[in-house]
């Protein structure tokens, strides 16, 4: 009786360590990237420096035994490079929504994904479906964009085109990360190397082909050089968390702990500068918050069907 009660106290663990990480990481680097792009102006470049960095320190630490690569195997690149493929567009899309866009205007389209996810779930991912609580939930999170959106004076029609982009771009990238974790069993470690390798070259060249690599040397200032580097460490980090957040929630929930991470963002983005939303526009931001806050995941409708004895020995 004892041994299932350890096991289960191990999960929850993994479940808190996990989200407490992922939101640090995740609610600090959309700060850090917006303030490097406020002196190094090119998104591909910026994330292309990111990514290198993450695989030359999993290099660095597989030659020194301290982390195991597997294998990359057919399968693996198969199914990482699809994913890989949402998520450069995704990340470009999101570095040029913060150029265009304060960095509150990206976290509310961001908020609304969570509905997009838990939808794409019930239909083609065997959850059940939202319970009333989580609808009202959802649906306060679309109110407060809606109040949001209204008060925002700063932004405009493409910069808006940019943050809506962005939304269905990082749902598609959850529902496919959620599904990998599921088909392919590789360790975090290798996740991490995979998605950084593969997104290297295509982040390049569609920087190139946007024309967003046109780089001037005064924008390399110690200032940026540091806050470069700063958010090549918690880039690193993001990585790590992210696929291990994703690998013990739900795709919705692991959606709204990002979501939800960003009062973090908001915080310190009130803190260090000016550029930020207006009173009432954060009033909206804040009740997205709240109504993410107010989300339960959906269990799986197996699992719902399913004894709770068959449960137990499944863990």
């Amino acid at each position: 009786m004892g041994q299932p009660l350890k096991e289960e106290s191990l999960c929850k663990f993994d479940v808190l360590a996990s989200i407490l990480t992922y939101s640090f990481c995740s609610g600090t680097l959309l700060l850090f990237n917006k303030v490097v792009l406020h002196h190094i102006p090119s998104g591909p470049f910026v994330t292309s420096i990111q990514f290198l960095f993450s695989i030359v320190i999993i290099l660095l630490l597989h030659l020194l035994r301290v982390v195991h690569i597997e294998p990359i195997t057919p399968e693996i690149t198969k199914k990482y490079g699809t994913y890989v493929f949402i998520f450069v567009i995704g990340v470009y899309a999101n570095m040029q929504s913060l150029k265009l866009a304060n960095v509150d205007t990206v976290i509310v389209f961001r908020a609304m994904t969570p509905l997009i996810v838990a939808v794409c779930e019930f239909l083609w991912m065997g959850r059940a479906f939202p319970s009333f609580r989580s609808l009202g939930a959802l649906l306060t999170i679309i109110l407060g964009s809606i109040w949001y959106v209204y008060f925002d004076s700063q932004a405009n029609a493409q910069s808006y085109s940019w943050v809506i982009a962005y939304m269905f771009l990082i749902a598609l990238e959850m529902l496919w990360g959620k599904k990998i974790v599921g088909d392919i069993q590789i360790n975090l470690t290798t996740s991490v190397f995979v998605t950084n390798l593969f997104g290297i070259l295509p982040m390049m060249l569609l920087g190139f082909l946007m024309g967003d690599f046109n780089l001037e040397l005064e924008w390399f200032t110690p200032e940026a050089i540091v806050l470069l580097l700063l958010s090549c460490i918690v880039g690193a980090g993001i990585g790590y968390s992210s696929w291990w957040c994703r690998s013990v929630v739900t795709a919705a929930a692991f959606t709204l702990v990002g979501t939800l991470n960003k009062i973090l963002t908001i915080m310190l983005n009130i803190v260090i500068w000016d550029k930020h939303a207006s009173f009432e526009g954060t009033l909206g931001l804040l009740l997205c918050l709240v109504g993410g806050s107010l989300y339960q995941q959906a269990p799986l409708m197996s699992a719902m069907k399913t004894p709770l004895p068959s449960l137990k020995a499944s863990h």
